[in-house]
Order: C-alpha cells, then structure tokens, then sequence
C-alpha cells in the first residue's frame, strides 16, 4: 500500500505507507513563491536519505521537485546518502553521485554572472574547476538566466543611451532595428503602362501633378 502527498502536481509519487511524513509541506516564500527548507525540514530529508530513500520520494514528501531538493539540501542528502552506503541500503553508484549534488548557491550564483559577461562554457568550467559533463546537468540553468540577466542589462544601457538625446547613433540603430525606420524615402510614379520607373540611369517622366508631389516630399526632408 502507498499514497501520494505533496503539492509537486504532475512530480508527485507515490509515498510509501511505512515512511515518515514530514512535519509539513516546504513553504514558498515571497512574492516569487521561493521554495524555503526550514532545519526541520533538512533533518527530514538527512534521516530519510540515511534510511535510503530515494530523492524522487522524498521530493515528492515535501511537495517539491526532485531538482529542487538536490538544490536546496544537497548536504543532507550527501551526509544522508553516505550512511546509507555504509549500511549497504543504497548502491555505490549512487553514492558517487554526491559530488555531483553538492553545488552551493554560491557556486551558482557566480555561474550566472560569468554567463551575463559572456564567458564561453569551456572558461566557465575551468574557472569552476569542474568537467563539463556535470556542469551541463546541473548548471545549464544558471547558463541561461546568465545570459538572459547579461541581455537585459545591455538592452537597459542601449535604451537609455537612445531615448537621452546624447547618442544620436544608438537613437538611429534603436529606430531601425526596433521600429523598422530606413535612411531614405523612396518614392515610386508608374509610367503610361503601370509598371515602376527607376529613378537612376534613366529618364522618368512626371507630370505636373507628381512633379508637385515630389517637390513637396522633398521639402519635408530639407
């Protein structure tokens, strides 16, 4: 017999009936609804992982994702994960994968900063010391909020240096590229068979009528 607990929606599973609940939920925090592991909720997933229970179910315990345990209690789980070894309750190969979890917020955070500056994954990885197969599983995130961070910031910078009246290049390629402007006119009159005539290279002529139209067009652009 088993039953299903947790607010993890699709990533709930099935929680076995002879494990321990937890003393609640994981709270989400703020306005962005952050997930927040209390110490109570810490010393669960320490004590669950020692007993050798997988992250998925005690993610699913908790009401949050696989993922987001790894990022928000990666000691436990590793220090949880290492009894567990010791008492032959979980394989070796899943104990070597301890490392691989213990990434500390720090460690993603200066991940996003070196991806809002630009940096390649190859310098990222050597800065950080790791191979690049653990940091593609488990820092591709940071890499893209890096960027996206990195993105605004210069979009930012770029939209006020075109709407400050100082930087008449930046007001010129904002207005190209953003609301389609182009650097000239042009202006069309069909000749007695209704096709275009070419302004260059040839002899267009105009009636009274466009010639006006032209001499106006031309007066605005003065």
């Amino acid at each position: 017999m088993s039953m299903d607990v947790g607010g993890n929606g699709k990533y709930a599973v099935a929680v076995p009936d002879d494990m321990e609940r937890p003393p609640s939920l994981a709270r989400r925090v703020g306005p962005r609804k952050t997930i927040y592991l209390d110490d109570e909720h810490r010393e669960y997933v320490f004590r669950m992982a020692a007993e050798g229970r997988s992250t998925t179910v005690i993610a699913s315990a908790l009401g949050i994702t696989k993922r987001m345990l790894n990022y928000r209690a990666p000691q436990e789980l590793i220090d949880g994960n290492d009894i567990a070894s010791s008492k032959g309750l979980i394989g070796k190969i899943f104990n070597r994968r301890s490392e691989e979890l213990m990434i500390s917020p720090e460690t993603r955070y200066q991940v996003r900063i070196m991806a809002s500056k630009g940096l390649s994954r190859d310098d990222m990885t050597m800065i950080l010391g790791m191979n690049e197969s653990t940091f593609k599983a488990y820092l591709g995130d940071e890499v893209a909020r890096g960027k996206a961070m990195g993105n605004e910031k210069v979009a930012t910078t770029a939209f006020d240096m075109a709407t400050d009246g100082e930087h008449p290049t930046v007001t010129t390629f904002w207005l190209k590229t953003q609301m389609g402007w182009k650097e000239s006119t042009q202006i069309e009159f069909p000749d007695e068979n209704g096709n275009p005539q070419k302004l260059v290279g040839t002899t267009v002529n105009l009636s009274a009528e466009n010639m006006q139209a032209v001499i106006a067009s031309l007066n605005e652009h003065v």
